[in-house]
C-alpha cells in the first residue's frame, strides 16, 4: 500500500517536529517557509487541493533524488497550528501513482502541506489553485527540471489576484511580503 493515514499520537507528534523544521505558518499569503528552507518557488495553477499530475511527479523525483523513500501530507487550512494533531495525516511512498494520491481515504479536502520525512523541504498547497514549494537548491532545481509548468507560475498568480483585486476579492497589501519571502523580485507597474 504506497498511502497509509496515520492516526496515532507519537506518529503526529513526529510529524508536527517535522512539519516545524519547514514551515513557520499555515496560511499560504504569510511568510510561510522557515530559514532553513532556503530556496523558494511559486507554482499556479494547480487543481486545489491537489497537485496536478506532472507537479506529483516531479516532487516524487526531487524528493527520491534527495534520498526520501516517502513524504507527508497534512491538512492545515484554516486551522491553528495548535490543531495539528486533530487535522488529517498520511504517509506516502515515493512510488505513488496520481490515481491513489488523488483518491486519499479520507480524501484531501483542504489546503495541505505536503513534506520531507526529515524536514528538508515542503510544499503548501493553497485553496486559491497555487502551491508554494520550498527546499534545498537541489530539490528546487529537480521540480524545474521535471515541471515544465513553473516558469508561468508568478505571471498567473499575479493575474489571479490581478482579477480578484479588480472585482474587488481582496488587496495586495501583502504581497510585496510575500513575494520577498520567497525570494521572487518583481517590479510592479
Amino acid at each position: 500500500m504506497n498511502i497509509t493515514q496515520i492516526t496515532s499520537i507519537t506518529d503526529k507528534s513526529h510529524l508536527k517536529i517535522m512539519y516545524n523544521k519547514v514551515f513557520n505558518s499555515n496560511d499560504p499569503l504569510s511568510q510561510i517557509f522557515s530559514d532553513e528552507i532556503p530556496h523558494r518557488l511559486l507554482v499556479c495553477t494547480i487543481p486545489s487541493p491537489y497537485l496536478d499530475e506532472e507537479l506529483l511527479r516531479a516532487v516524487t523525483c526531487a524528493a527520491r533524488f534527495v534520498g526520501d523513500e516517502y513524504f507527508y501530507i497534512s491538512e492545515v487550512e484554516g486551522r491553528s497550528i495548535h490543531t495539528f494533531f486533530d487535522e488529517n495525516h498520511w504517509k506516502l511512498k515515493i512510488d505513488v501513482t496520481y490515481d491513489e494520491y488523488s483518491r486519499t481515504t479520507p480524501p484531501i479536502l483542504f489546503e495541505n502541506a505536503i513534506y520531507s520525512p526529515n524536514g528538508s523541504w515542503g510544499i503548501l498547497v493553497a485553496h486559491d489553485d497555487f502551491a508554494v514549494i520550498g527546499g534545498n537548491e537541489i530539490f528546487i532545481s529537480t521540480i524545474k527540471e521535471n515541471y515544465s509548468k513553473w516558469k508561468s507560475g508568478l505571471d498567473m498568480f499575479l493575474k489571479k489576484w490581478a482579477f480578484n483585486v479588480n472585482h474587488n476579492i481582496g488587496n495586495l497589501c501583502w504581497l510585496p511580503t510575500f513575494l520577498e519571502h520567497l525570494k521572487i523580485h518583481h517590479h510592479f507597474k
